[in-house]
């Protein structure tokens, strides 16, 4: 029988063990829950498939969601109170064919990490981060696979540009965390309430800093370049390999070149690696030598001279890579190998997040 503090237990082992999300899925004959730690998914305990129905009224109950409805996806906020802390958690449930998986997002995971300089980036590239995050105006973008870490460091360089003499907001989807003194946009596409939407609004009420969770289409890609081109700074991501296929997308999506050339600040390209454990070769602390993850980054800065030789030859992968190599650019295989060097991970693990680089 399933024990009444299941829920809580399952929390709290998630929480011990350093999990960014629960996976709660049932199949034929179990009910298989998951960790993913480190962004590996790994069992942490198979249930009776007759537990199904017990721990999903569990899990909805404490997350205000419906218990009747079964057969359309719902999302939710479960607040895990510990003490005098409160642990947030991003609940979603989906209907599959032996009954519904649940996946609890730990929100408080963001909170841990973020100060720019305890991110992973090399002394360059924070110095240089910071310069760009110190200008009045321009586009930065962040860019990646999922998975990635992109909202970390959007949300370090929220903290760090959160001064009392800004005006910073955001619209995001949806609000990973809390940071007070920023004014923080949930999107709701299905009441009109989209990135472009809320940016044009923004735009009405005196900004200094503007940060757009992604830009996903035409529109909010244009609303973002015009928002750079007119005063203000603009951070945003993508959902791209590396820094020139960052740039190349916006041209896909018809921003153009002049624009381009004209807006962007700084495009950074980033993966998460994971960090060896002291023990190296796996003990109860860690998992297989490895405990946390860092990040590793690639930035590309455009300074005069490059937007002077990128407007000659237009943008494009190709050029935007020469130039790259020409300006002696640390790429992310280099900035991991200097992770190796210097012992934080391994040679295998930057291959492995590299591997479509």
């Amino acid at each position: 029988m399933l024990p009444s503090d299941w829920l809580e237990l399952t929390l709290w082992t998630a929480l011990e063990r350093g999990a960014s999300d629960i996976h709660i899925e049932p199949f034929a004959s179990v009910l298989r829950v998951r960790f993913r730690i480190d962004g590996f998914l790994m069992v942490h305990q198979e249930l009776s498939i007759e537990d199904t129905g017990v721990v999903t009224s569990q899990i909805k109950v404490a997350s205000q969601l419906d218990i009747a409805e079964k057969r359309i996806p719902q999302d939710g906020r479960l607040a895990w109170k510990i003490g005098a802390s409160i642990v947030d958690f991003r609940v979603s449930t989906l209907p599959t064919l032996f009954g519904e998986k649940i996946v609890l997002r730990l929100q408080d995971r963001l909170s841990v990490e973020l100060s720019l300089d305890q991110l992973g980036f090399l002394d360059s590239q924070l110095a240089l981060f910071r310069k760009h995050l110190d200008q009045p105006h321009g586009l930065i973008l962040v860019t990646g696979p999922t998975g990635s870490g992109k909202t970390v460091t959007l949300y370090a360089a929220l903290q760090y540009l959160n001064q009392v003499h800004r005006n910073v907001s955001s619209v995001e989807d949806p609000i990973e965390l809390a940071i007070d003194g920023v004014n923080q946009v949930a999107m709701n596409a299905k009441r009109g309430l989209t990135f472009a939407t809320a940016m044009r609004s923004f735009l009405r009420q005196d900004p200094d800093v503007l940060m757009l969770g992604e830009i996903r289409d035409a529109e909010s890609a244009d609303i973002a370049v015009k928002a750079a081109q007119t005063g203000h700074l603009v951070l945003s991501t993508l959902h791209t390999n590396d820094s020139a296929q960052a740039i190349q997308r916006l041209v896909n999506l018809g921003v153009p070149h002049h624009d381009l050339a004209a807006s962007l600040s700084l495009v950074i390209a980033q993966r998460l690696v994971r960090k060896r454990h002291s023990c190296v070769s796996g003990c109860r602390e860690c998992h297989h030598g490895f405990r946390g993850r860092e990040a590793i980054y690639e930035m590309l800065s455009f300074d005069p001279s490059l937007r002077a030789s990128l407007s000659r030859t237009a943008f494009s992968v190709e050029s935007i890579e020469s130039e790259m190599s020409s300006r002696d650019v640390p790429r992310l295989l280099d900035a991991g190998m200097r992770k190796v060097n210097a012992g934080i991970t391994t040679r295998e693990e930057v291959q492995r997040v590299c591997v479509e680089y």
